[in-house]
């Protein structure tokens, strides 16, 4: 029977050409978890899913199953339960060719966030953080999934931050994003034509399909010209434990090198933002702090 799915944590030692199946970032999740690093558990979605998926415009029967499957075992590792408001388990949905393509194709985060989830994180006493990342989850799966523009979610943030007399979106409270998430589920309710999906298994489907949708976006096909990739590559999608920057004050989001990207020499270099989630580092609209001190006196 044909396979759609690698767990992180599956040998690859026999697989030929693994990058072509899998994508550098799928490799590298797998290598990591094979040297027992703290890597979060999940699974990569292969390239040939991306092709068949351009070719029919739908998934196979076999790999919702084998979807189901690595769910389950997912669960039983993080011992959370995806769809729970209880113990829930929510997950990310990143892109990864063999040939890096940075910040070309699509991510989504907090897949399997929903009303009910949040309530579950309100009677944690985690409000600010069960707020921020639906209002993070609102945007971010419009935009990527029903190509919803930036400018009208930012539009919505800006004018409330403007009505509010608050400066930046660390200022906001956890009443102040409540009013900016039912704008935004407004909005979302007017371009689609229906609710906000908080079904978490049509959210992770939907998730899927976008992000190997994005290899066709305009974006991603200048680059591959520009860079001589072929279109016939595709990408792998790799689904992943969400691990959250933004949960507290003392959490974070970053990138870290083990060697300087700018001269190659051997020194740690990075950045990162207290919290916050790995899309506010890499847009590039919010600034980061410098984790060497060697950086900040640069």
């Amino acid at each position: 029977m044909k396979k759609w799915i690698y767990s992180f944590n599956k040998n690859i030692d026999d697989v030929k050409n693994p990058a072509v199946l899998l994508g550098n970032k799928g490799i590298g999740l797998n290598l990591m978890t094979g040297l027992g690093l703290p890597v979060p558990q999940g699974f990569t979605i292969l390239t040939s899913l991306n092709h068949y998926f351009q070719k029919n415009k739908s998934f196979p029967i076999e790999f919702e199953n084998e979807l189901a499957e690595n769910i389950l075992k997912l669960e039983e590792i993080s011992n959370c339960k995806f769809g729970s408001t209880t113990n829930p388990l929510l997950l990310s949905v990143r892109s990864g060719s063999q040939k890096s393509m940075p910040g070309m194709l699509d991510t989504i985060l907090n897949i399997g966030f929903n009303k009910k989830v949040l309530k579950f994180y309100e009677k944690q006493d985690k409000s600010l953080f069960a707020w921020d990342t639906w209002r993070r989850f609102l945007h971010m799966f419009s935009h990527v999934v029903y190509k919803i523009e930036h400018f009208y979610f930012d539009e919505i943030l800006d004018s409330y931050l403007l009505g509010a007399g608050l400066q930046f979106e660390k200022d906001l409270e956890v009443n102040d994003i409540e009013e900016i998430c039912n704008q935004y589920l407004i909005l979302i309710e007017e371009r689609i034509g229906r609710p906000f999906p908080e079904d978490v298994d049509e959210q992770l489907v939907l998730s899927i399909k976008a992000v190997m949708e994005s290899w066709f976006n305009e974006r991603a096909i200048d680059y591959r010209r520009i860079n001589e990739i072929p279109d016939d590559f595709g990408t792998a999608v790799n689904i992943q434990r969400m691990v959250f920057g933004n949960l507290d004050d003392e959490s974070a989001t970053g990138v870290v090198f083990s060697r300087n990207p700018q001269d190659g020499k051997k020194r740690l270099k990075g950045e990162y933002i207290i919290r916050s989630q790995g899309e506010d580092i890499v847009s590039g609209f919010k600034t980061p702090w410098v984790i060497s001190n060697v950086d900040k006196s640069e």
